[in-house]
């Protein structure tokens, strides 16, 4: 009896075996199509270190970042492996949507070059892609055309990003979150945003003194948190054809003192402004359907902020209405 059991346990783990080693050529042999229709054939292996960067390289030619191994490496256009060359075309999506390693490993087990120069190749950025990436500066390709969602996460040295013109679709959720140092970036206006949202787009940009959202950024919803912790935040440009403003779109700003919405501003949450002590002229868009009876929140106690030092700017017909909301501050009709 004991006999038939241990044949049993060896058939299955001979099973389970054959099962492991069928996955792993399946992955190795998978093939990989771009967006574009580029077939970059079957992967040879899982990965190959090269000269201080992991890749992925294919059978047709071309090349994959996977991981940068240390801040000495040197991103090209091709890289040779036993004698041929692949041209380096994609950057590996370590994403799962929730948790990313990006390609410098995400948890400070490697560093990135101080100037990080991405080859012109690569047409798509991949979710969180540079997820805590402690280069300086990072010049995008020539050619890029997708920047994903999260890209710039974390990238707690970058002071400015330049978006190339041939770029297409943008993702703007979460794209800047965290980035410590970020002083200035202009956001393309023709461009497709592909975000629902703008939720968390420069939350912790504590370095940012002004910026502009246009108006089809975020499908033209700025959404929750957009503008948190911005510490040095002056000056905000909001572009015509938004139309939401989320719940803490502002929130914690210490120093902003004035903010104009365009007239394509439909609905405005509670809690737009939520700790922002300096607030002195609200331009309310023309448009609005209602004015939300809490938008001025302070974070300690349940308490709306104290409004006697702001003057709301309105059309003539919600004067009346908004400054029964607001008694306490100055109501002026446009």
């Amino acid at each position: 009896m004991q006999t038939k059991q241990r044949k049993r346990i060896k058939v299955s783990n001979i099973v389970i075996l054959l099962m492991l080693i069928a996955a792993f050529l399946t992955g190795c042999g998978s093939k990989n199509t771009l967006q574009d229709g580029t077939d970059m054939g079957k992967a040879l292996s899982w990965t190959y270190d090269i000269m201080g960067v992991r890749y992925k390289l294919y059978e047709n030619g071309y090349a994959e970042i996977d991981t940068i191994l240390n801040p000495y490496c040197q991103l090209t256009d091709t890289v040779t492996y036993e004698g041929k060359e692949y041209a380096v075309i994609k950057i590996a999506n370590h994403s799962d949507g929730m948790v990313t390693c990006g390609i410098f490993g995400g948890n400070g087990e490697y560093e990135a070059p101080e100037d990080l120069v991405i080859p012109n190749a690569i047409e798509e950025i991949p979710l969180y892609a540079f997820h805590g990436c402690a280069s300086s500066t990072i010049t995008l390709p020539s050619n890029v055309k997708y920047v994903a969602e999260g890209a710039f996460s974390r990238c707690t040295n970058i002071e400015t990003i330049e978006f190339p013109d041939s770029l297409e679709k943008l993702a703007t959720r979460n794209l800047f979150v965290g980035c410590s140092s970020l002083k200035h970036v202009d956001l393309p206006e023709d461009v497709e945003y592909v975000s629902a949202t703008t939720e968390r787009l420069f939350a912790g940009c504590m370095a940012l003194e002004s910026a502009c959202i246009p108006g089809g950024c975020g499908g033209g919803k700025m959404g929750a948190y957009t503008f948190s912790d911005c510490e040095v935040l002056k000056e905000v440009t909001l572009g015509d054809g938004l139309a939401f403003v989320g719940e803490h779109a502002f929130h914690n700003l210490p120093v902003l003192k004035e903010i104009t919405f365009p007239d394509s501003v439909t609905e405005i949450d509670d809690q737009t402004f939520y700790d922002c002590p300096a607030l002195k002229d609200v331009w309310l868009s023309d448009n609005l359907s209602d004015v939300p009876a809490h938008m001025f929140k302070q974070s300690y106690g349940n308490y709306d902020a104290d409004t006697s030092g702001i003057t709301i700017h309105v059309r003539q017909d919600l004067a009346e209405y908004v400054q029964n909301l607001y008694p306490d501050a100055t109501v002026v009709t446009k």
